[in-house]
């Protein structure tokens, strides 16, 4: 039976029942209370809402993003990929063409499995272990929460990010990760191999979320304009986030008008 968390976030394991998963790597059995022996589905569910757990009560960021999907007339549910199919981690919408939700809001489906990140399954890509299944997931979300809203699109842009959107989410889950303690794992491109932010340092201001805003001042100032709802609480001047372009834009917009 699916999970929720909150009113419209709903987490379903009930693939890993289907024909569709036969054959793929299914996470290992775990032992927890409430959680039936040997049940893949039951432990699917409750896994996800551990991590569903740990961005809501670690992160004002995460918080902030689970309260907004939660507010919409709109359901988003989470449902597995297979261990090994972790390459098809994804926001999927359901009423609109799966690369572009413009001007047509809908549901959103993530397909994820939590246990493949940081895990001998992504050591491939990521050896270093940067990419983890709460940040995997937060950068879903915030993806899924666009193609709800209707504001989801695939304009390309350059610097690897390969479209706005990829921007758009790696640029608050850098923001995530920087509130949770681990600045390292600031993510640079959209590249599957993870390359962190800065790693070459190119001037006075490297690495900080100063010279990030001034890089990407149109792309940054663009969804400050679009989303004032998310922005704002992320944008006040005594917001004590440690790495915060969109505070930067904000409060840039509030000065001078740009």
């Amino acid at each position: 039976m699916a999970r929720h968390w909150g009113q419209n976030l709903v987490v379903d394991g009930s693939w890993y029942n289907s024909a569709a998963a036969a054959g793929v790597t299914r996470p290992a059995a775990i032992r927890v209370p409430g959680v039936a022996t040997n049940n893949v589905v039951d432990s699917y569910e409750f896994q996800v809402q551990e991590v569903l757990r740990k961005i809501t009560t670690g992160s004002s960021v995460g918080r902030l993003l689970i309260t907004l999907i939660n507010a919409l007339p709109r359901t988003l549910r989470i449902v597995p990929v297979g261990v090994n199919q972790f390459l098809q981690t994804r926001a999927l919408p359901v009423a609109c063409l799966p690369t572009a939700c413009t001007g047509g809001a809908t549901d959103s489906v993530i397909r994820f499995e939590p246990t493949a990140w940081s895990n001998t399954p992504t050591a491939t890509i990521d050896p270093g272990k940067h990419f983890r299944s709460d940040d995997v997931l937060l950068h879903e979300m915030f993806h899924a929460l666009r193609q709800m809203r209707g504001v989801f699109a695939t304009t390309p842009m350059g610097e690897a990010f390969d479209f706005v959107e990829e921007f758009y989410a790696i640029m608050v889950t850098n923001m995530y990760v920087s509130e949770v303690g681990r600045p390292e794992s600031r993510r640079a491109d959209h590249i599957l191999s993870f390359h962190r932010l800065y790693e070459k340092p190119a001037g006075p201001f490297v690495d900080t979320d100063v010279d990030f805003f001034i890089r990407h001042k149109p792309e940054v100032d663009a969804m400050v304009k679009q989303m004032p709802d998310f922005c704002a609480p992320l944008g006040a001047i005594n917001n004590p986030l440690p790495w915060n372009p969109i505070k930067k834009a904000w409060n840039h917009e509030k000065l001078y008008g740009l």
